[in-house]
């Protein structure tokens, strides 16, 4: 706190001393700020004395080095184009724009500079990496070994493009991933399922993927899955794509039947991520869906926003159809701390809210029953069939995460969500007849309040750079439904 008064005194005294006239004492007030890592106060002392100073390179480059250190880029790059314009021909200025357009995530404006600075006197390594930086993370990996053959060339004692080429090499190398998983609900229904899954990133358009999976259901039904994706990233313009076709096949019909997906993601300002999409796949989440073709489709747009600093946002809306003209609608909202320790224990809070309704709720009698009423009317045992609907159902929910890393190589998750205030219209079946059947069997619903809440808890053992062991153990529970998941999973690099 005296630290900063004395700043403040500091910073006042040369505004009224050197106010118009004396920009090396502005100057070396500013390089003491720096010094002290005050890089608010520095720009605000030379944004107060900029009209005076304007046409000095020194003073303009000095502003913009210390907009780029406060991340206001959009000022940075105006400060920095204007005091290239001052003096064209000064190729450290160049160097230092195109660093920190590089350290701001503006690669797109790179590439110009770089030819620039290729063909000046400069000292060649820090621009030969900066350009096999920007094409690393534009995935251009070809570009990429082009500049650190060229860096090596010149500098064959130098070991600076070791780790670089060590990312290339570990980026572009196959992969493969294994899941295992046993899910238990109380239908009753049981699943034992395997998944694999082969990609290999090989640039920014060629990023294909063989995904594998197989169902094993209670209800003695088999379902396997096939596709392959490919995914598309336009690092430049902030842009990806991911497509994929396949199909499956339901053993227990002995049906196949085409699968696939569509998405766009686009990032705004660094901070913000749109993604839509649009996918087309088997649903298999009740008794009845495992035993025929049954397909949902899915059309949703999220946007992601890290834009307000202590909170990241999730927005989301899906538009679920079926065959039978049926649709769901969800909206869903969530908001998460970012962690409040910065320790070997991390926590993070946050609160969601979600609503679903749809067009028309299927619910229907579990099982054939007979009436034994003296005055004819009973209430029927019903399910959701062939898939859930639900109706005008809202969540309020309290969001809690934590992490633990218990070693180096281990870390423990633990996540929560309780809905503290959540509401849904229940569905009831009723007959008023003594003997039941569909015939006269009615469907009404009544509001109802509840406290759906899921825990989740996975183990991560990070057991070298290329093989990762996780474990994870998620329950569900609302108003209707309970289910509990288990997946064992092998990520091996190769």
């Amino acid at each position: 706190m005296k630290n900063s008064i004395l700043i403040v005194t500091y910073i006042l005294f040369f505004s009224i001393v050197t106010f118009g006239q004396n920009r090396s004492q502005i100057i070396s007030t500013v390089n003491k700020l720096l010094s002290e890592n005050e890089f608010k106060l520095a720009e605000n002392l030379l944004e107060t004395n900029y009209i005076d100073n304007s046409s000095d390179l020194e003073y303009v480059w000095l502003y913009a080095y210390t907009a780029h250190k406060n991340k206001h880029e959009k000022l940075a790059k105006h400060l920095y184009k204007k005091a290239i314009s001052i003096v064209p021909d000064n190729m450290d200025l160049k160097l230092e724009y195109a660093r920190a357009l590089y350290e701001s995530g503006n690669l797109r404006e790179i590439q110009p500079l770089i030819n620039v600075l290729k063909k000046s006197a400069i000292d060649q390594s820090e621009v030969l990496l900066l350009e096999a930086k920007t094409n690393y993370w534009k995935g251009m990996f070809g570009k990429a070994n082009e500049s650190l053959k060229e860096f090596n060339s010149i500098y064959p004692e130098s070991n600076l493009t070791n780790e670089l080429a060590k990312s290339i090499d570990e980026t572009r190398s196959p992969n493969l991933r294994m899941y295992v998983s046993y899910f238990t609900d109380n239908q009753p229904l049981q699943a034992v399922s395997e998944q694999i899954e082969f990609g290999q990133y090989r640039s920014w358009l060629l990023y294909p993927t063989l995904k594998v999976k197989n169902f094993n259901f209670s209800s003695s039904s088999q379902v396997v899955a096939v596709s392959v994706s490919n995914l598309f990233q336009f690092v430049g313009i902030g842009l990806s794509s991911k497509l994929e076709g396949g199909v499956y096949y339901n053993q227990n019909i002995n049906k196949t039947n085409f699968i696939g997906a569509v998405s766009l993601t686009k990032s705004f300002f660094k901070k913000i991520n749109l993604e839509v999409g649009l996918n087309r796949n088997p649903y298999i989440a009740t008794r009845v869906s495992t035993t025929y073709d049954l397909l949902q489709n899915n059309a949703y747009a999220t946007i992601e926003s890290g834009i307000i600093k202590p909170i990241f946002l999730h927005v989301g809306y899906n538009f679920q159809f079926f065959e039978d003209q049926n649709n769901i609608q969800t909206f869903g909202i969530w908001g998460l701390s970012k962690p409040i320790f910065k320790t070997l224990f991390k926590l993070q809070l946050g609160y969601g809210f979600s609503y679903s309704d749809s067009k028309t709720i299927l619910y229907v009698p579990s099982k054939p029953i007979v009436a034994n009423t003296t005055d004819g009317y009973s209430i029927v045992e019903g399910e959701y069939s062939p898939y859930f609907t639900p109706d005008d159902l809202l969540i309020n929910s309290a969001i809690i995460v934590m992490g633990i890393k218990v070693a180096k190589k281990i870390e423990i998750t633990v996540k929560g969500n309780y809905g503290f205030y959540a509401q849904a219209k229940i569905p009831q079946l009723s007959s008023i007849s003594e003997q039941l059947n569909n015939s006269n069997i009615t469907l009404a619903s009544y509001k109802s309040k509840f406290n759906p809440f899921d825990l989740e808890m996975s183990i991560n053992y990070n057991l070298n750079n290329k093989f990762t062991i996780s474990a994870k153990s998620s329950y569900f529970d609302t108003y209707y439904y309970n289910s509990l998941n288990t997946v064992v999973s092998l990520n091996y690099r190769f």
